[in-house]
């Protein structure tokens, strides 16, 4: 099949052969108790200490069924540009306590208009994982009344879902570094190209035996060898009950500003600044492809290069060519991530009378928000590089963030509202951004992919409209892509790719608009 060429080279018969539809089906089903209290605790000298408290059980139980076809059973008889996969189900159960606090420190102080603390506290029981706490400690100071500063440190943990508990074997991939490390172009220290490692041929030795019989046409001199910096890394994937949660300790600190001068276009006006810091350990991930390499192939864990080790035995060659197909994997704690931005955000607003229009009724108003990210770093394993995502389309698939680190994103709303109406226009922006492979390349061992990230910025416009009619029914219009924007191509590849193409089709649905223009009516009442 044609996958780098135009479509049109594909005959319908070969089109009926690959296509399917797939069914699948899903059950998610969720029970919980749960009890609340809150009230005075005691009166302070500033104010009205209060608390909260309460106690929640939850049980998920779900199940997915894929598609035969689907599954790793039917691997020659896939749907196009799908990956076996295999049925999974799972139950997970918790019980928690929790506490909070409201304290207020200072009222009506000279630089202490108000100073309050927030804190709490979480004690969660996993059937798989045990007992875990977390907590907050949170502070509002009140600087002048119109200043006020914002801030804290939480402590929080992500219990493993259902898919990285009980997930069956499925397969998945990432474009990353290093190239195949069993190719003698490959850049990994651990690899058989001798200009990397001294252990090289050990390695390539090592590397024969997992190949067997596709060895000799492997190394053979007339087959071309694979990249060396970068490689399609295949994974089969499965859950692991005793994988634990990961933790993420989070530091922010802001100040929000409303002025209170007496004069109507001063004091329409708000800001807000905020820093963020979160740091994850032991974060769940897939183990990559490339960590089983190295455990296989490194003298640090392998000294005597045996085959039987048991990270080799997870690796799986093609016996007929020696090429890399896939490595058995499963979901560790081995992984560690920063993230850091600032967020602005700007909002303004004036009654027309007041910007000289007296005869417009109204309200105009205009918010701008942009966040802006400092850091995204991630690492795999505690050998593995420290991968620098910011300005890319990553992280990749490897780690449970999402993708899309972007320098920066915009989103600027103009506004119009009188009486029950309320009109707005709203403008998204984002910058170009490099692909997750040369991000990688970048970290580790340097070089330009030949795949090829968002090239183009995006500015993408949405109009609505909101009419309340009566005390309780609103009339909602809109259309989202107002002028029809195409969304940024983020899967080209240079020409020198072996297979390069225009990337035709391919882009971040989750950030780019594939429908194109899209209108909507709705209608919201309360009875």
């Amino acid at each position: 099949m044609p996958v780098f060429r135009p479509h049109s080279d594909i005959t319908q018969d070969c089109l009926d052969a690959m296509i399917v539809d797939l069914q699948h089906q899903s059950e998610m089903e969720q029970n919980f108790v749960e009890a609340n209290v809150q009230g005075k605790l005691v009166e302070m000298p500033a104010g009205e200490a209060r608390f909260s408290a309460g106690v929640h059980s939850r049980t998920n139980s779900y199940r997915y069924i894929f598609d035969t076809l689907n599954t790793q059973a039917s691997f020659l008889d896939l749907g196009l540009g799908t990956f076996p996969a295999n049925s999974t189900r799972g139950k997970t159960d918790v019980s928690e306590v929790y506490g909070e606090l409201l304290v207020p420190l200072l009222s009506g102080k000279t630089g202490a208009q108000h100073l309050n603390l927030e804190l709490g506290y979480r004690y969660s029981d996993y059937n798989f994982q045990g007992g875990i706490d977390t907590y907050k400690a949170l502070i509002d100071w009140g600087i002048t009344d119109t200043l006020r500063f914002r801030g804290g440190r939480q402590q929080a943990t992500r219990a493993p879902n259902i898919a990285e508990m009980f997930q069956a074997q499925s397969q998945t991939w990432s474009s990353t570094s290093p190239g195949d490390p069993c190719g003698l172009n490959t850049v990994a220290s651990y690899g058989a190209n001798p200009t990397f490692n001294p252990n090289a041929a050990q390695v390539r030795a090592l590397c024969s035996q997992l190949m067997s019989s596709g060895a000799s046409v492997f190394y053979d001199p007339a087959t071309p060898q694979p990249t060396g910096s970068s490689a399609l890394w295949f994974v089969n994937a499965v859950g692991n009950p005793n994988v634990n949660p990961e933790d993420a300790t989070t530091l922010t600190a802001g100040f929000v500003w409303q002025p209170n001068t007496g004069r109507a276009l001063r004091d329409g006006f708000s800001g807000t600044i905020d820093w963020y810091e979160i740091e994850i350990d032991d974060m769940i991930a897939v183990e990559p492809g490339s960590a089983v390499y190295q455990a296989c192939l490194s003298p640090a864990s392998n000294p005597t290069f045996d085959v039987n080790n048991e990270a080799c035995r997870r690796i799986i060659r093609n016996p007929s060519t020696g090429g890399a197909t896939a490595s058995n994997v499963s979901y560790i704690n081995a992984g560690g991530a920063l993230i850091s931005g600032v967020d602005l955000a700007a909002n303004w607003q004036a009654d027309l009378s007041d910007l000289g229009f007296d005869r417009m009724p109204g309200t105009f108003s205009v918010s701008f928000l942009v966040s802006t990210l400092l850091d995204l770093t991630t690492q795999s394993t505690p050998t593995a590089p420290v991968i620098d995502w910011k300005g890319s389309l990553g992280p990749d698939p490897g780690t449970s963030l999402n993708n899309g680190a972007y320098d920066y994103r915009t989103f600027t709303t103009l506004g119009y509202a009188f009486n029950e109406w309320n009109v707005s226009l709203r403008w998204r922006h984002l910058p170009k951004a490099k692909s997750a492979l040369q991000a990688a390349l970048e970290s580790t061992t340097g070089g330009t992919s030949t795949v090829l990230g968002a090239e183009d910025s995006y500015d993408v416009f949405d109009a609505s409209a909101t009419w309340g009619f009566g005390e309780r029914t609103t009339l909602r219009v809109g259309v989202d892509n107002l002028f029809d924007t195409d969304p940024v191509i983020t899967g080209a590849r240079t020409a020198l790719d072996p297979n390069p193409t225009t990337g035709q089709g391919t882009t971040e649905a989750g950030f780019y608009s594939i429908l194109g223009r899209q209108l909507y009516v709705g209608v919201e009442a309360q009875f």
